[in-house]
């Protein structure tokens, strides 16, 4: 799991929502008993992937898309 400030610091940098926005998001989530990253994909604020790309870059990691691929078993 990605820690909350690294989520929020990304979403606010990438201009997705502003910081009182974020607490108040983290505080709906909290109650419906779910993470945020999964709230805000229900809310339709940012798709997963856009979500898993960019703290991909802030974690300066490279993003692979694998769905729809086909992996080798034998890796």
């Amino acid at each position: 799991m990605i820690h909350l400030d690294r989520i929020k610091s990304v979403l606010i940098h990438n201009g997705v929502l502003n910081e009182e926005t974020f607490k108040s998001y983290v505080e709906e989530a909290h109650q419906k008993e779910i993470s945020i990253e999964e709230y805000l994909v229900q809310l339709k604020l940012i798709s997963e992937e856009a979500l898993i790309e960019q703290l991909a870059a802030d974690l300066k990691l490279p993003f692979i898309n694998l769905v729809g691929k086909k992996i080798d078993e034998s890796l």
